[in-house]
């Protein structure tokens, strides 16, 4: 729980990273801790069933920053170059709302691979531990296959080609290329 509560604290004061990866690790820093809190409550209560499925989901989301980072460098080593834009310094200082696309879309980012691969297989992992415990528990389970299954839909490629067509839309040619420093 430290961790998780330190690790999002230190992430807030970082002047290198982005808002789409502040966002991210901080939610996963406060499901962490939601599901360790009520898994000690249920523990306590003697609910242990409960409480290993709050633990695991504990566990599951304490895992997406490594995740995260594991498939971000599978997918450099497929691509099998690193080029950093000398553009990428320059998007630290975009406003929050122009980060998501290149972070996203640029090779300053890990892409929207890694974070679809990570919200997928945390989902996955997260309802096979609820089904091998033979009893899902709703609280347990749907406290956080929501927040899953919106990350999943969020970060699917198709969400994220329609976010983009639309921001540029909304935008315009020339606040497009502004905004992201993409033509």
């Amino acid at each position: 729980m430290v961790m998780s509560i330190s690790g999002a604290g230190l992430l807030s004061g970082s002047s290198v990273a982005r808002f789409p990866e502040k966002t991210i690790i901080t939610l996963a820093g406060v499901f962490t801790v939601i599901n360790v809190v009520a898994g000690i409550m249920h523990a306590r209560r003697k609910e242990i069933t409960q409480h290993k499925q709050y633990m695991c989901w504990a566990v599951v989301w304490s895992s997406t920053a490594g995740l995260l980072r594991g498939f971000g460098y599978i997918g450099m080593f497929l691509e099998g170059s690193i080029q950093v834009s000398s553009t990428c310094s320059e998007m630290t200082l975009l406003p929050y709302y122009c980060q998501i696309v290149p972070f996203n879309q640029t090779k300053c980012g890990i892409g929207h691979w890694p974070v679809f691969l990570t919200s997928s297989l945390c989902l996955l992992v997260g309802c096979t531990l609820g089904k091998r415990m033979g009893k899902w528990y709703s609280g347990a389970q749907i406290g956080n296959l929501i927040p899953m299954v919106l990350f999943v839909l969020v970060t699917s490629p198709l969400s994220v080609a329609a976010f983009i067509s639309a921001k540029y839309r909304m935008l315009g040619a020339e606040k497009w290329e502004t905004c992201t420093g993409m033509r």
